[in-house]
């Protein structure tokens, strides 16, 4: 299901890195 345009793709992205972020903290 690749459907999703890209900007989509790049909210996940920086979704998880922000997860990432916060587990740091």
């Amino acid at each position: 299901m690749k459907t999703y345009p890209r900007n989509h793709g790049n909210i996940i992205v920086q979704m998880k890195k922000l997860k990432k972020n916060l587990a740091r903290v």
